[in-house]
Order: C-alpha cells, then sequence, then structure tokens
C-alpha cells in the first residue's frame, strides 16, 4: 500500500501547524478551486482567506501560501489543511506516488528534502516515512432536528405533478 501524501509530508510540518490545519481541514475551511494529479490550488479562510497552490513538477512539490506565516517561518497550517483536502479528494496522487519527492515552500534556498526513501539492507526502501495516523474524514454534519425537518416542509411543501 502506498502511503497518501500527508503521510510522506508530516515530516516537514511542525506538529502544531499540523494540528491547527487539521482543524481547518475537518471545519471545512479549504475550498478546491482546481485538482489534478500534479496540482492543486485552493482557497483556505482563516482569519482572512489565503491563495494556496501545490504544483509537482521534477520531482518537487512547490507550495505556496500568501500568509504572512508561510513567508517567514516555513510550511503553514493553510498548506496542511489543504494537503489534507487534496489527499481526501484524490488530487495530487503523482506526487504521493512518486520514488522521490521534495517540498520546496518558495523561500530562497528552502527546501524540504523527504529523507526517504532511506537504504535498508543495501537496497532503496521506496517507502519509508515515519508512521502517521490516517487522517479521518470530518464527522457529518448533525442530522437536523424532526421538529425543524417538519417546519421545513411546512414552509417549503413538495411540488405537486400536474398530469
Amino acid at each position: 500500500m502506498k502511503p497518501s501524501l500527508s503521510t510522506r509530508l508530516s515530516g516537514d510540518f511542525e506538529s502544531g501547524v499540523r494540528s491547527r490545519g487539521q482543524g481547518y481541514y475537518y471545519q471545512g475551511r479549504v475550498r478546491i478551486l482546481r485538482g489534478t494529479d500534479s496540482e492543486v490550488e485552493a482557497r483556505v479562510r482563516g482569519t482572512q482567506s489565503y491563495d494556496v497552490s501545490l504544483e509537482w513538477e521534477g520531482g518537487v512539490l512547490s507550495a505556496y501560501c500568501d500568509c504572512a506565516y508561510n513567508d517567514s517561518s516555513g510550511p503553514c497550517k493553510h498548506l496542511w489543511a489543504t494537503v489534507l483536502a487534496a489527499d481526501a479528494q484524490g488530487f495530487l496522487s503523482a506526487a504521493a506516488a512518486a520514488y522521490d519527492l521534495s517540498l520546496d515552500d518558495g523561500e530562497a534556498g528552502a527546501g524540504f528534502e523527504l529523507d526517504y526513501p532511506d537504504y535498508e539492507y543495501g537496497r532503496r526502501n521506496r517507502y519509508a516515512p515515519s508512521r502517521v495516523a490516517a487522517v479521518p474524514k470530518p464527522p457529518p454534519a448533525p442530522k437536523q432536528p424532526a421538529w425543524q425537518k417538519q417546519m421545513a416542509e411546512i414552509a417549503n411543501p413538495p411540488a405537486r405533478a400536474v398530469w
């Protein structure tokens, strides 16, 4: 079984950043505007809306977010939330399946090299990331109480077929 993109990239995000990004993902704050097997463009709602893009090309996953944290401190929670959303929707599969993967957040000289594949018994081990629990799907929306459902049906009766 091949690891997910979030599993492969987890070591490049600080645990607090991952936790906050996971919260954003669970709260439905990520809207993917465009996604393919090699790129994603998204908008993430935080204190304001942030534009996020991830593009896989030539063994490098280029990551961009227009928040101030990402400019100064490394990959941000908006990027992590987008990685989780991309995983859930099957985007960036080319990056997730890549033999070698490095994350570049766009800062000059910054490139987050992922150490795997590493060497084991003189052979390259294709997938050797640290074990990270799979990201569960967000909880389903709470069910509407019966009385609210009845009120909605009274306010908006179903259309009747005319023969």
